[in-house]
C-alpha cells in the first residue's frame, strides 16, 4: 500500500481567552481518530517546535512550512482547534503551492456551549470560516469539510478520501511516462500533445524506439536471472502447456527489459503496442508500471490516477467499450486483447502458443476513468459499474467481463458527445470521489455518469 504524508496544521488563536489545553486535546483526538486511515502518515509540529504544538502566528507558520518541506508532505490538513489565526494557517498552504488542502472545524465542548463571564467557547465554528475565506482570497484550492468531532465516522471517511486524492495528485504531476514505438497509424484516438502535458503538469513522455527494445531482447541470455525469474512467475500463475519454451523465454525477456528501463527512467507508466506482448503489459501493470495498450498515453495516465486512488491495492485494465449485450440494455462487454492484469482473473489463465492470455475477469464493483485533452483543456470521464459473474471463460477469447451500468445509453451518449474515445481504464472498487477531488486540484473538468 502506498504511504501518503499529510501535514496537519492545528490552527490556534494566540489569546488567553482560548486555552492551550483545549487545543492540545482536540489535536490529539484528531490524530487518534485518524490513526487507522489506510496509507496515512501524519506530520505535525510538536511542542518543541511551536507552543503547544499548534500554529498561531507567522513565526509558527514559517517553522511548519520548513517542517513540511523537509518531510515532503503530499497534502495539508488544516483544523480549527479553536477560533484560530487565519493568516498563519493560510501561510502554510501558501508555502507549499500545489499541495491539496483540506479544512475542517472542531465541535465545541458540550460542557461549555455558551460564552460566559468566566470562560470562552472554542469558537472554531466561526474562526475556521476565516481560514477558508483566506484560502479562497489567495486562490488556493481547498476542500472544506465543515464542523465535526474528530471521531465522527464521516469525517474519518472524508480524510481517507483526501489521502487517496493526495496520492493521485502526487503521482500525476511530474510523472514520467514511457512510449515504446509510435502509436498505431490507424488510431488517431491515441494521439497526444506532449508539449501541453509538459507545460501544464510537468509530465514527460520518454520514448524508446521499437528496434532498440528488440535489440536489447535479442542480446539478453536465456539464463539471465531476471529472465529465469519471470519464466518461473509465469509458470506459477498460468497454464503454459501450449506455449513453446523459446516463445515463453522471448516473452520473459521483453518483460525483463521493459521493467529495467522503467526502473532506470523512473517511469510510472508506458504506452506500448504489440512489441510488448499484451500478457506482459498486464503483468507490468500488476507490478506498478501502468501500461497503456496501443500506445495510449492518455489512457496510461488515467490508469495511473486510478491505481493511486486505490493506494496501489488494485491494478487497472485499459479496456475497450467493446460491444452492447444483445439482450440486456445496460450491459456491455469490457474486453481487450489480453492486457488485463493477471490479478483480475477469476478463471485459470491460459497462454496460447503465441503467449496470448485468455481469462475472464472476476466479478465486483468497478470504476471507469478516461482522460482526454482538447484545446489546452483536460477532462475526465468517470463512471461506475459492476463486473458480472455470468459467462464461461471459454466463451470469449483474451481478457473480458460483462459489465452492468445504471444507464448504458446515457453513458454511451456522454462518451460520444464529449470526445472521449474507445478506451477506458477499469479498476475494482469505487474511487470516484477521490478522483473527482484530484481533478479539482489538478484543474481537470469532470464529467460523471
Amino acid at each position: 500500500m502506498s504511504t501518503v504524508r499529510v501535514g496537519f496544521v492545528p490552527a490556534k488563536r494566540d489569546s488567553r481567552a482560548y486555552s492551550d489545553e483545549w487545543a492540545m486535546e482536540m489535536k490529539q483526538r484528531t490524530i487518534q481518530a485518524l490513526a487507522d486511515v489506510p496509507g496515512l502518515e501524519i506530520v505535525t509540529p510538536d511542542e518543541s517546535l511551536t507552543q503547544a504544538g499548534t500554529v498561531r502566528n507567522d513565526d509558527d507558520a514559517r517553522k511548519v512550512i520548513k517542517l513540511f518541506q523537509e518531510k515532503g508532505v503530499d497534502g495539508i490538513l488544516i483544523g480549527g482547534m479553536d477560533f484560530s489565526d487565519e493568516i498563519s494557517a493560510c501561510m502554510v498552504a501558501e508555502g507549499l503551492p500545489g499541495v491539496p488542502v483540506f479544512v475542517f472545524a472542531t465541535e465545541e465542548s458540550p460542557d461549555l456551549y455558551l460564552p460566559t463571564m468566566e470562560a470562552q467557547t472554542s469558537d472554531s465554528f466561526c474562526g475556521t470560516l476565516s481560514i477558508a475565506s483566506g484560502l479562497y482570497r489567495r486562490n488556493i484550492p481547498y476542500r472544506f469539510y465543515g464542523i465535526c468531532n474528530p471521531e465522527d465516522a464521516a469525517f474519518v471517511a472524508a480524510v481517507e478520501r483526501f489521502v487517496r486524492t493526495c496520492a493521485v495528485v502526487r503521482a500525476f504531476r511530474g510523472a514520467y511516462i514511457g512510449q515504446i514505438g509510435p502509436r498505431p497509424a490507424a488510431f488517431e484516438t491515441c494521439s497526444i500533445d506532449e508539449k501541453i502535458l509538459l507545460s501544464t503538469y510537468g509530465i514527460r513522455v520518454i520514448p524508446m524506439e521499437t528496434m532498440r527494445l528488440q535489440a536489447a531482447v535479442e542480446a539478453l541470455d536465456d539464463d539471465d536471472p531476471d529472465v529465469a525469474s519471470v519464466v518461473s512467475a509465469i509458470e506459477a500463475e498460468a497454464d503454459t502447456s501450449d506455449i513453446p519454451a523459446e516463445r515463453l523465454a522471448q516473452v520473459a525477456k521483453v518483460e525483463a527489459i521493459v521493467k529495467r528501463w522503467a526502473e532506470e527512467k523512473q517511469l510510472l507508466g508506458v504506452g506500448a503496442g504489440f512489441v510488448v506482448p499484451p500478457y506482459v503489459q498486464g503483468r507490468l501493470t500488476d507490478q506498478a508500471v501502468m501500461v497503456g495498450f496501443e500506445v495510449d498515453i492518455m489512457g496510461c495516465l488515467a490508469m495511473l490516477m486510478q491505481y493511486e486512488a486505490a493506494l496501489g491495492e488494485e491494478a487497472p485494465f485499459l479496456t475497450d467499450w467493446n460491444l452492447k449485450h444483445p439482450e440486456r440494455d445496460n450491459v456491455f462487454l469490457a474486453w481487450h486483447v489480453g492486457n488485463a492484469p493477471p490479478s483480475m482473473a477469476s478463471s485459470d489463465i491460459l497462454l496460447d502458443q503465441r503467449g496470448m492470455p485468455h481469462f475472464k475477469l472476476r466479478a465486483g464493483e468497478v470504476t471507469f476513468a478516461r482522460l482526454e485533452q482538447y484545446d489546452d483543456e483536460f477532462k475526465m470521464l468517470l463512471a461506475k459499474g459492476t463486473a458480472l459473474e455470468e459467462g464461461e471463460a471459454q466463451e470469449a477469447r483474451f481478457t473480458w467481463a460483462w459489465v452492468e451500468v445504471d444507464d448504458l445509453a446515457k453513458l454511451y451518449t456522454t462518451i460520444g458527445s464529449n470526445g472521449f474515445v474507445h478506451h477506458a481504464s477499469m479498476i475494482y472498487g469505487n474511487q470516484t470521489q477521490a478522483l473527482v477531488d484530484a481533478c479539482y486540484f489538478l484543474g481537470i473538468e469532470v464529467i460523471e455518469v
